[in-house]
């Protein structure tokens, strides 16, 4: 009886070394960094929006928003690696197993991370000092960025938690990117391959690696919160007048005072003069 022989593939499995490091680490910069810019300029736009308004259904959008924190990345993985597959709505971009289409995947995974957290602080910035705006006579393009600058701390976090999480994100990446060498491969994914042939001293370096990246950009985000942007700015010049008034004289009998449905002076009299 004769035996066939056997045949045996050998599989070549490159690995990360100090050679390509650096082109890992930068490509991660650039995939995270950009995910998050995508989604935090939509995501505090639109919580600027919904912050300002009042609508019955903004319950019910909230709570949606705060369900989809816990999105998983698999899930996210799977629905931009179909859109961008061959017979997908994106396929024609051919985006599948590249950076764009990481970028899509981890904008998509922190959207509603972003958004949640900067509308919960743009919202705590009250009616009263939205009021204190409209007397300063600010334009409503000062007026936004004024109400971002009450909420930057809120802002700041929704960003880092944000970029925290792309970042760290192993899973989404993996599908969409499929961790080739010199294309699509990052950190993380790094360390799921060097784990993976055993390397676990390099997969530990690989990991202080992306904890030390993490750290120094938190305090650099964090050290923006502590720059006056509006220390120097004066609102409401540009319509005042320079000018002597006429003699005038203005005179209001019982007047009331009511704000948001409380009243806050029963009756008074007022006279204003000018000459």
């Amino acid at each position: 009886m004769l035996r066939q022989p056997q045949r045996f593939v050998l599989l070549r499995v490159d690995v990360v070394d100090s050679t390509n490091l650096w082109d890992v680490v930068v490509r991660t910069l650039v995939t995270s960094g950009s995910a998050t810019v995508l989604a935090g300029v939509v995501a505090i736009g639109l919580a600027i929006v919904l912050a300002n308004s009042e609508w019955k259904a903004k319950p019910l959008l909230r709570g949606i928003t705060q369900a989809l924190y816990g999105l998983p990345p698999v899930v996210v993985g799977v629905v931009v690696y179909i859109a961008l597959s061959k017979d997908g709505v994106l396929g024609s971009l051919n985006w599948l197993f590249t950076i764009q289409g990481m970028i899509i995947a981890q904008t998509i995974l922190i959207f509603p991370l972003i958004l949640g957290v900067s509308w919960a602080a743009l919202e705590r910035v009250s009616s009263d000092k939205r009021d204190v705006l409209r007397v300063m006579n600010a334009t409503p393009k000062q007026r936004v960025f004024l109400e971002i600058y009450c909420a930057r701390r809120g802002i700041t976090n929704a960003i880092l938690l944000g970029f925290g999480r792309a970042v760290a994100e192993v899973g989404a990446v993996l599908m969409v990117g499929g961790n080739i060498a010199g294309k699509t491969r990052v950190l993380t994914t790094s360390v799921v391959l060097e784990t993976s042939v055993g390397r676990l001293d390099v997969a530990l370096q690989i990991g202080l690696i992306l904890l030390i990246i993490s750290l120094i950009i938190a305090f650099g985000v964090q050290f923006l919160q502590y720059i006056r942007f509006f220390g120097k700015q004066s609102f409401g010049l540009e319509s005042a007048s320079s000018e002597p008034f006429e003699d005038f004289n203005v005179s209001w009998e019982n007047l009331v005072v009511k704000k948001d449905g409380v009243q806050i002076v029963k009756s008074c009299s007022l006279e204003v003069s000018g000459n």
